[in-house]
C-alpha cells in the first residue's frame, strides 16, 4: 500500500477572529492487484458505468483527442472531472480515506494529484492480465484448484480432480447469478462479484496442516453450509485472484465433464442395452403369435 501524509486545514471563528488550525492525516492507497478486493473492483465498474457521458467519451479518445478536449473546458467542467475521479478513488479506500480523498486538492506541487492516483488506480484495474496458476494464500492459509493434468493424446485439461457435485455446483451458482428480467438485462448489476466469489467458495480446497487437502461435503445441506461460511470468508478476496479464476474457469473442462456425465447416465450400458434387445424380441414374438 502506498501511504500518502496530508495538510488539511480549516477556518473556524474562534472570539469573533476567523483561526485557521492545520491537521495532519495520513491515507493508505491501493498500488497492486492483491491490495485491491474483488468488492472494491465491482464497486469501481459500476461507478464508473455511472459516470457522464463526456467523461467516458474522454477515456474513449486517443491522447491528442483527449487533450484537445481538455483545452477547452472552462472552470466549470474542470471541477466536475475532478470531482468524478475523486469519486472513483473513492470505492478502493476506507471511509476516512474517502472523506480525505473528496477534499483533496486536484494540483499539489504543481501536479495533478487527483488524475495521477486515477491512472495508476484505471491502470491496475482495468490493465490487470488474469494469470494460469493453481495456488493462492488467504488469510494464513494456502488453497489450491484442481490441477492441469495431460492425457495421453497430448491434451491439457483441467477439473480431473472436480467430483460431479462439485462440478455441477459451479454450474448452478453461474446459473442462479446469471439470471436475467424480461428485457435480457442481468438481475444482478454486480452479479460478477458473486459469481466469482462463489465459485471461489465451491473450487478452492484448503491445504491441511497434514499436507491432505480437504474435500467438500457430498450432503446437499453439509455442501450448501460448507459452501455459505466459505463465501463469507472469501468476501474480501483481492481482486487477483478472483480473476485467475475466472481465467481458469475459461479454460476449465468442468463444462465438458458435467456434459459426459449428462450423456453417460442416458446412455444404456452393454448390459442394460442387451436386456432391452432381448425385451424388444419377445414383444415382437409375442405380437407375431397373437395375430396368428
Amino acid at each position: 500500500m502506498n501511504v500518502f501524509e496530508v495538510t488539511i486545514a480549516t477556518a473556524k471563528l474562534e472570539g469573533g477572529r476567523e483561526v485557521v488550525r492545520s491537521e495532519r492525516k495520513e491515507f493508505r492507497f491501493p498500488q497492486s492487484a492483491d491490495e485491491i478486493t474483488m468488492r472494491q473492483w465491482m464497486d469501481f465498474q459500476l461507478r464508473k458505468n455511472e459516470t457522464p457521458e463526456w467523461f467516458s467519451q474522454l477515456e474513449r479518445d486517443d491522447q491528442v483527442k483527449r487533450e484537445e478536449t481538455m483545452k477547452s473546458w472552462d472552470e466549470e467542467r474542470w471541477g466536475e472531472f475532478f470531482y468524478t475521479i475523486a469519486d472513483l478513488l473513492t470505492c478502493v479506500v476506507d471511509s476516512t480515506a474517502a472523506d480525505i480523498l473528496k477534499g483533496f486538492p486536484p494540483l499539489a506541487d504543481g501536479k495533478t494529484a487527483l488524475a495521477t492516483l486515477y491512472i495508476q488506480l484505471n491502470t491496475i484495474i482495468n490493465g490487470y492480465q488474469p494469470k494460469e496458476r493453481n495456488t493462492f494464500e488467504w488469510k494464513g492459509n494456502t488453497y489450491v484448484w484442481p490441477q492441469k493434468v495431460v492425457d495421453n493424446m497430448g491434451h491439457q485439461w483441467w477439473g480431473q480432480e472436480l467430483t460431479t457435485a462439485e462440478a455441477i455446483e459451479a454450474l448452478q451458482i453461474e446459473h442462479v447469478y446469471s439470471a436475467k428480467d424480461k428485457n435480457g438485462e442481468y438481475i444482478l448489476a454486480d452479479r460478477k462479484y458473486h459469481v466469482d466469489v462463489a465459485l471461489l467458495a465451491v473450487l478452492s480446497h484448503k491445504v491441511l496442516k497434514e499436507g491432505n487437502i480437504e474435500q467438500v461435503p457430498l450432503e446437499y445441506n453439509a455442501r450448501r453450509k460448507f459452501v455459505e461460511r466459505r463465501i463469507e470468508e472469501f468476501s474480501k478476496a483481492p481482486m487477483s485472484v478472483c480473476l485467475d479464476m475466472a481465467f481458469f474457469l475459461k479454460t476449465s473442462k468442468i463444462r465438458l465433464a458435467v456434459t459426459h456425465i449428462s450423456r453417460m447416465r442416458s446412455t444404456p450400458t452393454s448390459t442394460t442395452s442387451r436386456r432391452l434387445e432381448r425385451s424388444k424380441t419377445r414383444t415382437r414374438s409375442g405380437r407375431s403369435g397373437a395375430g396368428t
